[in-house]
């Protein structure tokens, strides 16, 4: 095993003209979800993401890269296919990305060179991220992991364990980068991750029973797990809003509303499928410049190194 490791290490440090350097820089970008409540659009409901870069450049082929993201994620079953959109359900998320990997770059890539200096890469690692789904219901946002909303923790489902809000994914994606100077580089990159869980979006497997999930949890757990009939409610008058301690304004529409949730019971919810997420934007990375050797002939006879951008 010593000895594969070994002729990996060499055969990665030798491949490509030697560029070993350090950068850091800035991430500007998008951030988006793939999942129950958005199946296949791509950039749909795409909302803020950005982030630090580190770099670290092993030869003109290879960089091991290191970054952290802050963003946030949407979805919205009416904004998704026509069979979806009767389901109601909608969320958001504040996401937190830290990732690790390499790049690798399809031309030589010498950050600051004149020879070398545009390349399209690709990269791929493994990152661990944190999230934590919330809703609106009558104007209030709500935390959807503590509501148990799929049965969780309910006496009647003791498989159902609360999911995790922190996990892991695989990253990997597209990018081009550019060297503008001798120092700054511009880069585009285009990310997808292949996440662990199914409960970015709060939704995975089937309705509980609405009755006991009231019972147990509260009767907003309830109202949230099932929202396809919530705009016939409200539009036949039905008071189903909430007041302290999650408990119904008007317990007598409640109930009825109840009860209508409770045909939904054993029904599919989600696809049972894992979720995805998508980081997309533009990097702005500073090359960290050490002192150069002055043993170099191009420097003894021009106070410089040739091969690299003057500004």
């Amino acid at each position: 095993m010593k000895k594969i490791v070994f002729i990996l290490l060499v055969a990665f440090s030798s491949f490509g003209v030697k560029a070993q350097h350090h950068e850091i820089g800035l991430f500007l970008g998008t951030s988006y979800y793939l999942g129950d409540l958005n199946n296949s659009n791509q950039f749909g409901m795409a909302r803020y993401n950005f982030g630090l870069l580190y770099r670290y450049a092993v030869n003109s082929r290879i960089a091991v890269r290191v970054a952290g993201h802050y963003g946030k994620i949407e979805g919205d079953s009416k904004l998704n296919e026509k069979s979806l959109q009767y389901k109601n359900l909608s969320f958001h998320s504040v996401l937190i990305d830290i990732e690790g990997g390499i790049e690798i770059n399809f031309l030589e890539y010498v950050a600051g060179s004149q020879n070398h200096r545009f390349t399209p890469f690709i990269f791929g690692g493994i990152s661990v991220f944190h999230f934590n789904p919330k809703t609106y219901y009558m104007g209030q946002e709500y935390e959807l992991q503590p509501l148990g909303t799929e049965g969780q923790g309910l006496t009647a489902y003791t498989d159902k364990k609360p999911y995790a809000l922190t996990s892991w994914a695989i990253p990997f994606g597209i990018g081009i980068k550019w060297s503008v100077s001798r120092r700054v580089s511009l880069g585009l990159e285009w990310g997808l991750r292949k996440t662990f869980t199914d409960y970015l979006d709060d939704v995975s497997t089937r309705y509980p029973d609405a009755g006991l999930l009231a019972a147990e949890k509260s009767p907003l757990a309830a109202a949230l797990s099932n929202r396809q009939y919530e705009e016939a409610a409200l539009a036949a008058g039905l008071d189903i809003s909430m007041g302290p301690n999650n408990i119904p304004n008007n317990q007598t529409d409640f109930k009825i509303y109840l009860e209508q949730l409770q045909k939904s019971s054993g029904g599919q919810r989600g696809a049972e499928e894992k979720d995805w997420y998508s980081i997309a934007g533009l990097t702005i990375v500073f090359k960290i410049v050490g002192a150069k050797s002055k043993s170099c002939p191009a420097y003894k006879k021009h106070h410089q190194f040739k091969e690299y951008l003057l500004f």
